[in-house]
Order: structure tokens, then sequence, then C-alpha cells
């Protein structure tokens, strides 16, 4: 039967094929399956057909690109001319369009930017304005405000104020860059000098004159003694009549005059007399009595000199008795005094022993000028107080066995260790009070004593229970050990090996603190002995049927070399 004609089974514009017994398809390229109903997926990454970053879209029978701006066509493929539609269109009237492919630029006019040019630069952000001058920005541009003496498109052209005559009452105009100076003619100040200059807030007139403002000009109305424009000029009094009295000297000074007086005189012209006795001329306690430009004082003992201030030295006369320095003061003087004498003039005898000056029970002799101590037995020296060494008086050895100690009253012995008593004469004997345990006999030596231990303890005080069941034991080999305090016991039942492997068959040791690990020879072959504080030698034979371990223990001092 032929198929292709009967049931046309190939779809979508498929061409058929009859074959023996069937038929194929042959499809169109975007359809496949045996009948060319199966859509072919064109947008597989193996197939991709759109270019240039464009996105596959597929549909039943095909397939759709979309792309990007820039690019136009079924797969993408073709540059799409941004400039076509006119620089006002695309480039906003402010720039020119260039198309490249894959895109386009605009080349904006000055004053726009953006990639369209559709923003407008605002040239004020930079300042454009020199001198102060306010910036305004415009659309594409700017203008600037200028300040009244700049001028010019960015306000950098200096104005000239000189030339509009800007300075009165005959200034001389200075013009500078954004700006002018006027030289105003003395009484005159301000920026046009239009101002009148009132000197006399700068105190012009000196030493207390009085001023006078007028138009460009002051005066000065002067104080006594001085005269001059600005009252600076000196009258000098001392020309004129007698001013100074009682023969006294006219000095001029600086506006006045001055007059020095003689002595008792005072007051401006020296017409005043001074009374000296107001200010207490005469010291310490002198009285005092005044007369016409004068005065006199009568002195207290121990003063002279016109005001007492003279003192008089009465260590000239020899006033003091034992002694070591008479000091002249101001009106007085001190004695010195040698040791034991007190008093204004040392005459008179100090009783030392008041203040109990013996130490150590000593006793107090009072004598002139001085005193005596007669110490008890143990003290010497002037006051008692030099300790006398017994030990070396009295020659003591402590038995030679100690160390003698001097005291405020009396000696001891040190005694050297293992000694007691008074001179360390008796021998300390460590063992009277019973420090071996466990029935440890102990043997006392000098400065110390031994413990020897019965068998099953061990230590510096037989404290220490020996568990022999680590090490030699009367138990036979197929014996359990158990450890008891001080000895151990033997438990267990005989055990024949049935093996054809040697046995261990007798052990003979006599090691100290020892561990033995046995295993049977022919299968581990292995032996771990630790001997402890003592010297171990050992001795292996190896018959037929048994292995045989000997081992003797020796002290260090008694082992073979």
């Amino acid at each position: 039967m032929d198929e292709c004609v009967t049931i046309s089974p190939c779809g979508n514009r498929g061409t058929c094929h009859n074959t023996n017994g069937s038929y194929t398809c042959e499809c169109f390229v975007i359809w496949t399956g045996r009948n060319c109903t199966d859509d072919v997926d064109e947008c597989e990454p193996e197939r991709e057909p759109c270019t240039h970053h464009g996105v596959c879209n597929n549909i039943r029978g095909g397939y759709t690109c979309t792309c990007d701006p820039e690019w136009t066509g079924r797969t993408c493929d073709t540059d799409f001319d941004e400039c076509s539609e006119g620089d006002a269109v695309v480039c906003g009237g402010h720039g020119r369009c260039i198309n490249f492919v894959g895109g386009y630029q605009c080349m904006c006019n000055n004053g726009y930017t953006g990639r369209k040019c559709t923003n407008d630069i605002d040239e004020c952000t930079a300042n454009p304005c020199d001198h102060g001058g306010s910036c305004v920005n415009n659309p594409g541009g700017y203008t600037c405000d200028c300040r009244s003496t700049w001028t010019g498109f960015n306000c950098s052209q200096d104005v000239d104020e000189c030339q509009n005559s800007v300075c009165l009452h005959d200034g001389t105009c200075t013009n500078t860059l954004g700006d002018y100076g006027c030289s105003c003619k003395t009484g005159w100040r301000g920026k046009n000098c239009s101002l009148d200059v009132n000197e006399c807030e700068h105190n012009p007139c000196l030493h207390g004159s009085t001023c006078s403002n007028s138009d460009g000009d002051y005066s000065c109305s002067c104080s006594t003694g001085w005269t001059g424009k600005n009252c600076s000029q000196d009258i000098d009094e001392c020309t004129m009549a007698s001013v100074c009295f009682n023969n006294s000297t006219c000095t001029n000074n600086a506006g006045d005059y001055h007059c020095t007086c003689t002595s008792g005189w005072d007051g401006k012209n020296c017409s005043h007399d001074i009374d000296e006795c107001v200010g207490n001329p005469c010291h310490y306690g002198g009285t005092c009595i005044n007369s016409p430009g004068n005065y006199s004082c009568t002195c207290i003992t121990g003063w002279d000199g016109t005001n007492c201030s003279n003192d008089i030295n009465e260590c000239l006369g020899n006033p003091c008795v034992h002694f070591e320095m008479c000091t002249n003061t101001q009106g007085d003087y001190n004695c010195t005094c040698l040791p034991g004498w007190r008093g204004k003039n040392c005459s008179l005898d100090i009783d030392e022993c008041l203040t109990s000056p013996c130490s150590n029970s000593g006793t107090c002799s009072n004598t002139p000028g001085s005193f005596s101590c007669s110490c008890t037995a143990d003290w010497t020296g002037t006051v008692c107080v030099t300790n006398i060494d017994d030990c070396e008086r009295l020659n003591v050895t402590c038995s030679h066995h100690g160390t003698c100690q001097d005291h405020a009253h009396g000696y001891s012995c040190e005694c050297d260790a293992g000694y007691s008593g008074r001179l360390c004469e008796v021998d300390v004997d460590e063992c009277a009070s019973n420090p071996c345990q466990h029935g440890g006999i102990c043997v006392d030596y000098l400065d110390g004593f031994r413990c020897t231990c019965p068998k099953g303890w061990v230590g510096l005080l037989c404290e220490n229970d020996v568990n022999e069941c680590l090490f030699q034991t009367t138990c036979e080999t197929w014996q359990s050990c158990v450890n008891t305090p001080g000895g151990y016991n033997c438990t267990g039942v005989k055990f024949t090996s049935t093996t054809s492997s040697p046995a261990i068959v007798g052990i003979s040791f006599n090691c100290f603190l020892q561990t033995i690990v046995i295993w049977d020879f022919c299968h581990a072959i292995r032996l771990l002995i630790f001997c402890i504080l003592v010297h171990c030698t050992y001795l292996f034979r190896k018959n037929a049927d048994t292995v045989v371990l000997f081992q003797t223990c020796f002290p260090w001092s008694l082992m073979p070399r």
C-alpha cells in the first residue's frame, strides 16, 4: 500500500516518500518528527539566529528577533541610522547627529550637554564672573551683573572713577583695580574727602588743654604752665618772681616747677615747718622733741645716735661667765653658755640629774657644770648605754656545739643542729619519738636518724607497703598472687599445659621494686623486667622442653665490674 497516496501522512508541506511496507517524510527546515508535525526551536543556543544582542523568540513554525534600538532586520544584522530623523529630533536642536555602526553620537553646541544635547550647562557653577560679579545662567549661555567698579563680559575690565572728579576739597584721586582712592587735604577725610576731620577726637591739645574743632582746623586752650599750637611748649616758672622759700632750690619741670626744700621744711613753696616727730624718727623706744626745722631724740639704754639707731655693743664689757661666746644683738646681747650652765650671763649651774640622763638604772651625781653616771654591771659609757659583751667577758664556748649570743642582760647559746641545752651540751635523740612505722628499727645519728624496715615495708619511715605480687613471690607459676599489708597470699589450681610449646617452669629473683611481664617464649618471646634502686643480673638457659630464668640482685657497692 502506498501511504503517501492513501493517507498523505506528512504535514506542514513535508514531502512523502513511499517505502516497502512504510513511508518517510522529508520535512521543511522548520519542522521535524515522523510526520513533520513537531516544531523546530530555532532559538536553541547552537542555532541562535539573532545577532548583536538581539533576543530570539521561538514561535510555531518559525522565530522572531527583538533587536536593540541600534539594530534592525529579521536577524538584527542591519544597522539602524538614528540620524535619519534629523538633528532637531535626535539631538534636541542643540547639536549635530553623527551615525556609526550600532549607534550614534550628538556633538552638542556650546552651553548644552547630554546624550541628546537636551541638558543646559549651568556655566555659573564655575564662577566665570570676576571681582564679585553676579552670574545669571541663560539657556545655552550666561551673563555677568558686574559691580560698579568693573565692566566687560566677565567683569574683568576696571572702571576709571577718577575721570568723574570724585575727590572733593582739592583731594587727589588715584585709580586702582576695581576702586579708587582720594588723598585728602589736612582737615578733611572720607571716601571722597567730603567729611571734616574732628581733630579733637585725637586729643591734639597736650597736657590737659581744651580742644575746639572748626571746619578743616582746631584750636587749643592751654593749661597753666603750657603754651603753643598744641600746648606743647613749657613755661619756665623759675624765671619769674621767687617762689621757693627758706633757702630752697627751684627746678623747672614740664608744665610746672619744683622746690627742693631744706631739712625741716616742706610744702609747694617750702614754707611749712615739718613736725618730724609725727613720723617717729626716734627708733627703739626713743623720745622725739620737735623744733622749727629740726628735732632731737632721747634714747633708751642700749641705743645712741641722732635717731637712736646705733646699737651699743655690750659684749665689749665681758658680761658673760662660763660662756663659749657673747653675741651682740640689736639693743641687747646673748651669752652662749658652756654645757652645764644657764642664765642671762651663764652664771647658774644646771642640775643635769633632773632629766635622768643615766640609762639602764645608772645612778646620776650632779657636779658644777656637769654630771657623772655610776653604771650597773652589764653597762658602761658616759650615760650607761654601751652593753658589756658577756660572751667575751665570761669566755662562753657553748660546748663547741653552738654560738654565743650577747644580750642586754646576759647571754644565750644558739645550738648547732642535733644539740640542745643551755650550753648546747645535750645530743638530741631523734629516735625518742619512735618515728619508724610497722615495727621498723630506728638508728640515731648526729642531726638525723635512719629506719631499718621489716620485710614487706619500705620508705623513709617504713610507711609504704611492698607489693610482692609485682616481683619475687613463693607462688607457683600456676597460682595467683594477692598483695596484703606487709605480705601476700597465693591462690589458684595447678594447670598443666596441653600444648607442645615449652613453658616457664622456674623463676628465681630477689629484685627490689620491679615489674615482671613474662609471655610464652615460643609465641611472643617477650620479657620486660625493671629493677629500681638496685642492679640486677639475669641468666637464661633453654633446654628441650623448658626455659628457666635465673636472676640475682646485687647492691651497687657489690656489683661485679
